[in-house]
């Protein structure tokens, strides 16, 4: 890291208010990622249940009754209904957890040499 980076982070321990001491300055919407990050975990555990053989034809009918209004809440009151167990999918996954299993993708050296054949400057072919 280097020495500005540093002492910036320095700087920020150090302050009385430093809870309230953003690193990236700038409007960030928590509630706005959030929402967003939920919707995320919801839209991919809808998918892994309708990659389920047995409850693949519970999200089909699901789909057909509600039509648009199709929704993971929907999902969920119908399985409730009909005693139904949903697996939780990834709903538990956290935004730290997701950023951990990329960077151990990333640190691949497949992966680094991949980028490092589509780059320009190393792209010999």
């Amino acid at each position: 890291m280097s020495s500005a980076a540093l002492e910036l982070l320095q700087k920020r321990k150090d302050a009385p208010d430093a809870h309230r001491i953003w690193i990236f300055e700038g409007s960030v919407n928590r509630e706005q990622i959030k929402n967003t990050w939920r919707s995320i975990r919801e839209r991919t555990t809808i998918t892994l249940w309708q990659e389920d053989p047995t409850l693949d034809g519970f999200i089909s009918e699901v789909k057909e009754k509600h039509g648009k209004k199709f929704s993971f809440k929907k999902c969920l009151e119908d399985a409730e209904a009909q005693s139904i167990h949903l697996p939780m999918g990834v709903l538990d996954l956290r935004m730290h957890d997701l950023r951990f299993y990329l960077s151990i993708f990333w640190s691949r050296p497949a992966f680094n040499w991949g980028i490092a054949r589509s780059h320009p400057a190393t792209n010999n072919t």
